[in-house]
């Protein structure tokens, strides 16, 4: 069966791309192919795959989502980021940014599970405010040589009992020159329909009260990046090479999350078909009023009845289940659904039936490892230029005087970093002379610089052999730093 095939089938004709371009004169960047992608990992993030039909006992998993939201914790558990300096500037930044920090695992979930997500800021009042712009929502218009997106729509939505309507906002940025265009359209809620989703005819934007004080046009000068921020998954995209586009997290495990709700379809309906029952005929009981057995209160489930049995028997059902072997297949196609997402054995799957050699351990490790440092880097390069936008539109709006800031990151390194190696790696370092004695234990011991040459000399007094001296042969205890070595944060400092 060609899931992908059929799955197309279904999600084909959900968007109104051709509306889009012939409301701004404009080529979208990407084609209804990678349209398509997105909608369907949206489907699939919301657990409502097109295979999935109760009815008929075809089940999910839920799968889609559930990695989703575990990536999203690895990349952001423990995360910090603030913008930091002395003067005003970086003080009024610093309270536009944090909710942005705040929202990160929300924002990391999204991305993963469709591509990417938009961060679009805003002045209101005195404040500057940003969107979360799903990737749906979202048509990228023109990008650079980079893959850098540098223009795109935005779709925005308002309904009364009558209508829906629609705002697009396009971006442009033209060399340093930045436009921004807002059209509004006015549609029949009961006009919509799936395979013909018309923006309808253009009105004013006043016409919904909240688009009231949006400017048709705005033009501004001196721009070196775009006003809105695309967080984009870094991984290849196999769906359309040439889109700027990110593609999701499990894009490449679509038929394995198939072929696991069947599987796990297989395992519902094995356990249902198999429930202990008694085989009886009718005429074992009393009837009621219409003729119908009456079966012990509370035990109804147990009993199958027939029409007629000549020895009126008894007789149990009690099959045999088949548990053990469905579950085994179950788990071989989660395995197979982690290798895919770039993920290590035991995330979804059983973690009792890992790998078994410690190459096959370290593989698999090493796997998410790099997949959660990889987007790591991603979401620090997607919040510096935020950060960008954010300091350019209080400039524009006069929200801050002019001052210098810095923005630090700081990850909770022992996810991206198989911690046990690198303390082998650093003993060694400072038996070889690489690294100082208390430059090890202000890593490992969470010490500072004084401290760690205390305790240095204070250990030399007796005459102590190195391992002694650098805790060796003294491993701390858990939490008091021997898993929790201490990185540098990194700082993005403004052009």
């Amino acid at each position: 069966m060609d899931i992908i095939a059929a799955i197309r089938k279904v999600v084909r004709g959900l968007f109104h791309r051709n509306n889009i371009e012939k409301a701004f004169d404009i080529e979208l960047a990407t084609s209804s192919k990678m349209e398509e992608a997105i909608q369907l990992w949206s489907q699939l993030y919301a657990n409502e795959p097109p295979w999935k039909d109760l009815k008929k006992g075809q089940l999910t998993m839920g799968l889609p989502s559930s990695i989703a939201m575990e990536v999203a914790r690895l990349v952001t558990v423990e995360m910090e980021s603030e913008i930091i300096g002395e003067g005003p500037r970086a003080e009024f930044l610093q309270k536009q940014y944090a909710p942005v920090v705040r929202r990160a695992r929300r924002n990391t979930e999204y991305a993963a599970a469709k591509g990417g997500v938009v961060f679009k800021p805003y002045v209101s009042g005195d404040r500057i405010y940003v969107t979360d712009v799903q990737a749906e929502d979202f048509y990228p218009t023109t990008f650079d040589s980079d893959g850098e997106i540098t223009g795109g729509v935005f779709a925005d939505y308002a309904y009364d009992e009558e209508y829906r309507y629609t705002r697009l906002e396009e971006h442009s940025l033209d060399g340093t020159t930045l436009t921004i265009r807002n059209k509004a359209f006015r549609q029949k809620i009961s006009d919509i329909t799936a395979s013909d989703e018309a923006l309808g005819d253009e009105v004013p934007l006043a016409e919904v009260e909240k688009w009231a004080g949006i400017s048709p046009v705005v033009r501004i000068d001196d721009i070196e990046k775009t006003l809105f921020v695309y967080y984009k998954m870094p991984f290849a995209n196999n769906v359309e090479p040439k889109s700027p586009l990110g593609v999701s997290i499990y894009s490449r495990a679509i038929e394995q999350i198939y072929e696991a709700d069947k599987q796990w379809s297989e395992i519902r309906w094995e356990f249902k078909s198999g429930e202990r029952a008694i085989h009886a005929a009718e005429t074992l009981f009393k009837r009621n009023e219409v003729g119908e057995p009456i079966l012990p209160e509370g035990e109804e489930r147990l009993y199958r009845t027939f029409g007629f049995d000549r020895d009126q028997k008894l007789e149990p059902f009690s099959p045999e289940f088949r548990d053990e072997s469905l579950y085994n297949g179950l788990n071989e196609y989660l395995r197979n659904v982690e290798y895919q997402c770039g993920l290590a054995y035991g995330t979804v799957s059983n973690p009792a039936v890992e790998a078994k050699t410690a190459t096959e351990v370290k593989t698999s490790q090493q796997r998410s490892y790099s997949t959660v440092s990889d987007i790591q880097k991603a979401l620090q390069t997607a919040l510096e230029h935020l950060v960008y936008a954010i300091d350019t539109l209080a400039t524009l709006y006069e929200l801050a005087p002019e001052g210098d800031y810095e923005v630090t990151f700081q990850f909770d390194d022992s996810i991206i970093t198989d911690a046990e190696a690198q303390r082998i790696r650093d003993q060694q370092e400072v038996r070889d002379g690489l690294m100082a004695k208390y430059e090890y234990r202000m890593k490992w011991y969470g010490e500072d610089e004084a401290t760690a040459r205390k305790k240095i000399a204070e250990a030399q007094g007796d005459q102590p052999s190195d391992d002694d001296i650098m805790g060796f042969l003294n491993e701390p205890e858990p939490g008091e730093g021997a898993n929790n070595p201490q990185p540098e944060p990194t700082a993005a400092t403004p052009e």
